[in-house]
């Protein structure tokens, strides 16, 4: 917002689809990072319950994995490579929805709203690496809880995990972002 006006402050972006109201540029409002921090709340809040409730669902057994190896012996894949599938199921049903957008809806009773899609996706990459560590854990020998505790370990040791230097100017990705990327902002024209 605003400070002097309280109104939404606009930022411009080029019009991928052409000419619209007959101008090139199109007006979008800015998201603050406290709004975006709300959403990523939400999300990673209903991901967890997800994840938990689904779980006991598919898993029939106390192998919380099961069911991707189930598939993966049908399939002659791996597990890890049935759990990439049903990520790009949604990632897939995500795209559809861009192209055609949808009502921004979790869901009512047994039917799941475009919503629910991110969710899915947070947890099939939590289903990845729980897929992954069980690849590492047969391939070199170790058992799965010293897998995840050296993974553990490493993660507690940057909390960012080996972002540290993202923001500097030698990353090529942040140059690209700041010099290629950047929004016009409305105040400054």
């Amino acid at each position: 917002m605003d400070g002097a006006t309280g109104t939404p402050q606009m930022y411009m972006y080029k019009n991928t689809t052409g000419v619209e109201n007959g101008r090139r540029w199109k007006k979008v409002q800015k998201m603050t990072s406290s709004q975006a921090n709300q959403i990523a709340t939400l999300f990673l809040n209903r991901a967890s319950s997800a994840l938990i409730q689904k779980n006991a669902h598919y898993a029939l057994t106390d192998d919380k994995l099961w069911n991707f190896r189930t598939q993966a012996n049908y399939q002659e894949l791996t597990p890890t490579q049935v759990c990439m599938s049903h990520m790009l199921k949604q990632v897939t049903t995500m795209l559809k929805a861009t192209n055609n957008p949808m009502p921004l809806s979790f869901g009512t009773g047994t039917s799941e709203g475009i919503l629910q899609k991110p969710v899915d996706l947070i947890n099939y990459a939590i289903l990845w690496v729980c897929n992954e560590v069980v690849r590492e854990a047969d391939a070199t020998g170790c058992t799965v809880q010293e897998v995840i505790d050296r993974i553990v370990k490493e993660g507690a040791q940057d909390e960012v995990g080996g972002m540290e230097g993202w923001n500097k100017k030698e990353n090529l990705g942040n140059i690209y972002v700041s010099q290629f990327a950047q929004p016009l902002l409305l105040d400054d024209l």
